[in-house]
């Protein structure tokens, strides 16, 4: 919890503690280190527990429903007993269907590395896709699903952060070609010249220079058919193109106070170099002492 500067009191996060370490040194001074993990750890904590092709590890659904989905299965109401954690309070959000339709596999995979897999499968395709597990009550934990951001769109409203306002302290820009694959051979099952191989291109990135054709190959052995192959290949497509990366660190002060005019997850604008970025408040740092507290944020490019 923290107080605003309006008195009001906030919650920012639970944590789970997972690290207590008490130290003493050859001076004399002792210290206690506690450390923790936020409520996703429960996603980290389990893996699909299913074989290749059955029907809990390999899915076409849409992005947000397909993370609920594995949830529910793996350590939800449809977990099996000794599995499910559903009697202590977790919980997961009714399925939203707001994300892109993707073909998945997963077996014997961490949850928590999967749910991560599909969220970016479905930014890159288009489509932001964000899930976290939060306080339902003060002694509960619900899985969301959110689309287009984690929190809420502020882009509209007031004057863009910029480094010559003084709420960004840092920014960059680039535009990096330099692991770009904009065509790929997916491969699934089978051996050699039995192996099925599917072709999937980009030729908007093709035609952008005549040395533009970039060849990869996208390993899809976990996918029994061309209509999955070719979809995994082109989340794969995706995940490869060239990359325009913007990333500021936002300063909690005056006209830019956390939890009042930003907060995690949020969609803002940032300027920089005389150009406006959409961005994602992607991560927060929070240093507090017994006489101040120090706060900044990282903004990750949302375009």
């Amino acid at each position: 919890w923290r107080v605003l500067d309006t008195g009001l009191s906030r919650l920012v996060r639970t944590y789970f503690i997972r690290l207590i370490e008490r130290e003493t040194t050859a001076q004399g001074r002792s210290t206690i280190t506690i450390g923790g993990v936020d409520a996703n750890d429960l996603l980290a904590r389990r893996i699909v527990a299913a074989a290749a092709g059955a029907a809990a590890a390999e899915k076409t659904d849409q992005a947000d429903d397909m993370i609920n989905a594995i949830a529910r299965e793996q350590l939800g109401a449809s977990a099996a007993t000794g599995r499910t954690w559903t009697a202590n309070g977790f919980s997961v959000a009714g399925d939203l269907g707001l994300g892109p339709s993707l073909t998945k596999a997963f077996s014997r995979r961490n949850v928590l590395a999967v749910c991560q897999d599909i969220a970016l499968a479905a930014y890159d395709l288009g489509t932001a896709v964000y899930f976290d597990v939060v306080e339902d009550t003060l002694d509960s934990f619900q899985l969301r699903t959110y689309t287009g951001q984690r929190g809420a769109d502020r882009t509209g409203q007031g004057t863009p952060f910029s480094l010559l306002r003084g709420t960004l302290t840092s920014a960059a820009v680039s535009q990096n070609w330099t692991a770009e694959q904009n065509f790929l051979y997916v491969a699934g099952q089978g051996v050699e010249a039995d192996r099925t191989v599917v072709e999937v291109s980009d030729a908007s990135a093709i035609a952008a220079s005549p040395w533009g054709r970039c060849e990869g190959l996208a390993d899809g052995r976990s996918y029994t058919d061309s209509t999955s192959l070719t979809s995994y290949g082109r989340v794969a497509l995706q995940e490869r193109k060239a990359k325009r990366k913007f990333q500021a660190l936002l300063a909690d002060g005056p006209g830019a106070r956390f939890q009042l005019d930003w907060d995690f997850g949020d969609l803002l604008t940032a300027e920089y170099d005389e150009e406006q970025f959409t961005c994602h408040v992607a991560a927060v740092r929070g240093t507090v002492t017994p006489d101040s507290e120090t706060i900044e944020a990282r903004l990750d490019y949302a375009g």
